[in-house]
């Protein structure tokens, strides 16, 4: 299993972004199996949504988040109170790190489903001891 972190997914759809082309490649690799089965939080989806609602259309906005919502190979978890509560216990435990707190939301859910790579062009996950690809 792989995690898909915000960057990775803005990254790969979004053809104007700095990381797009290793982006595109990546996705390819995942799509084809290297990394198995696609995970990602609703947390990610929002600061997707979010980031590309500043930088897209609304309508591509919508198009991109349907295709990720209806995608068989993409699955979503969604970060529901226990695993809120787990993720502030984390993020009151690492005062000394700048993760944000849906860094440490997706930390818990890595851990918790034994996924040890992540998609992403964000540093916290190696700092939190994940292998990234981006």
């Amino acid at each position: 299993m792989i995690f898909i972190d915000t960057g990775a997914f803005f990254a790969s759809k979004v053809k104007n972004d700095v990381n797009n082309p290793s982006a595109v490649k990546i996705e390819k690799e995942i799509q084809q199996g290297k990394y198995g089965k696609m995970i990602t939080t609703n947390y990610i989806l929002d600061e997707l949504y979010t980031l590309l609602r500043g930088r897209v259309s609304h309508e591509e906005t919508i198009q991109i988040g349907e295709t990720i919502r209806r995608s068989r190979n993409i699955r979503i978890i969604w970060i529901l109170e226990a695993l809120e509560e787990k993720s502030w216990d984390f993020f009151k435990e690492h005062q000394d790190k700048t993760y944000s707190f849906t860094d440490c939301t997706c930390f818990v859910v890595m851990r918790s489903l034994g996924i040890n790579i992540a998609f992403s062009y964000d540093s916290h996950f190696e700092q939190a001891g994940f292998r990234i690809i981006g």
